[in-house]
């Protein structure tokens, strides 16, 4: 499901959808209009769902696959615990994530050593933070600051 490009739609007409979703949906795209203002209330309503529902055993969907697309998109870090079990990969392409030890790469590096991300297999951090910073190390892997 690509939910970006979702400027100028009222909210509730977003989440009408987004909270009657089939469960075989098992990717989502999004971009800030779904998860900053407003929206965060009702897009982390949406997740405590389906985590809810799904530790009540009902069909509900798994998200294995999201995508944020736009520089705008500041994931909050409390929601990136809430999706990390679920997820086969999560790419962040052009999400400000903060690489200097912010928030948001706390929230994934602690979700990562706490085994929320056990089933990650996929983690695109894109452009995150510009390449022409110094290196810096996630996880043994190079990254820029």
């Amino acid at each position: 499901i690509y939910l970006s490009g979702t400027l100028g739609e009222s909210l509730r007409k977003i989440f009408f959808f987004i909270n009657r979703l089939p469960s075989s949906v098992v990717e989502m795209k999004l971009d800030s209009v779904t998860v900053t203002g407003g929206a965060l209330p009702l897009f982390e309503e949406f997740l405590e769902r389906l985590r809810s529902d799904r530790a009540a055993r009902k069909d509900v969907l798994v998200l294995k696959h999201l995508t944020f697309v736009d520089t705008d998109t500041a994931m909050p870090p409390h929601l990136l615990c809430l999706l990390l079990p679920s997820l086969e990969s999560l790419h962040l392409k052009v999400c400000p994530l903060s690489l200097s030890g912010g928030p948001r790469l706390s929230a994934l590096t602690d979700g990562v050593r706490s085994g929320l991300a056990s089933s990650l297999r996929t983690l695109d951090l894109g452009e995150t933070e510009r390449a022409h910073q110094k290196p810096r190390k996630f996880f043994g892997f190079p990254l820029f600051e």
